[in-house]
């Protein structure tokens, strides 16, 4: 069950998510995912109302799974690896 202080994100995959990454610049949140995703969302807060808005996906070659991701230190890169070649 949902905790009154939990949020759903839309799109966020169809398997389970294996790692989140927070940008260190931005409200952005990175997902990676078991179905081979990697999915980017704009995190806004208005009025105390959280929504997440999907900005970006990428799917690693032949959906193998992806296991973590991380930002570039000014935050405008995303590097994501997993179970691909």
């Amino acid at each position: 069950s949902a905790h009154p202080q939990d949020h759903n994100v839309a799109q966020a995959g169809n398997d389970g998510i294996s790692s989140l990454t927070w940008s260190p610049t931005s409200n952005i949140l990175v997902s990676t995912n078991w179905d081979g995703g990697v999915r980017c969302w704009e995190v806004q807060e208005s009025a105390g109302q959280v929504r997440a808005l999907p900005k970006a996906q990428v799917n690693h070659e032949g959906q193998a799974p992806v296991l973590a991701s991380a930002f570039s230190a000014d935050g405008s890169t995303v590097f994501s690896g997993g179970a691909d070649k």
